[in-house]
């Protein structure tokens, strides 16, 4: 019997510990809660689901709404801007000096995007602004972007 997937609640089975349950995991905020239940405590591999799923809904009704991917600045982003990020490349020959670009990065319908402004050829400020609206946009489209760049220069 296959089973439907359910969020936030996983099927854990250890041969060796002849142990089996359902995993309830849910975060906010930051903070990780999770709960084991046991399949032998609840009577049965649907019953302990149910009670896990049931958890579940419990917190999620009383826990702060989840931030989404990409909806606030993460710790790791040293740009100021959600979605872009500095990039740093050495170059090709030992005495090169190193290259870098700012990247503009989402995710749209599973799908990853990306696009790169060089610091050589924008100016490091000009990089920056151009991967922000290519941000923004959400957009890959190097006309479209210059548009707008030129605009908010007005």
């Amino acid at each position: 019997m296959a089973t439907r997937k359910i969020k936030g609640v996983t099927r854990q089975e250890v041969v060796e510990k002849s142990t089996a349950g359902w995993m309830m995991r849910i975060q906010r905020q930051n903070v990780l809660t999770q709960e084991y239940f046991s399949d032998s405590i609840y009577g049965s591999k649907n019953k302990a689901r149910i009670a896990a799923e049931a958890r579940y809904q419990e917190l999620a009704k009383k826990l702060p709404p989840p931030i989404l991917a990409g909806a606030s600045k993460s710790v790791r982003n040293s740009s100021g801007k959600v979605g872009v990020r500095l990039a740093v490349s050495k170059g090709r020959y030992e005495d090169s000096s190193s290259l870098s670009s700012y990247v503009a990065f989402w995710r749209d319908g599973g799908a990853d995007y990306t696009i790169q402004f060089g610091c050589l050829k924008y100016g490091k400020r000009g990089a920056f602004l151009r991967a922000s609206i290519a941000r923004d946009k959400q957009s890959c489209d190097r006309e479209l972007i210059e548009k707008e760049f030129k605009r908010s220069k007005k």
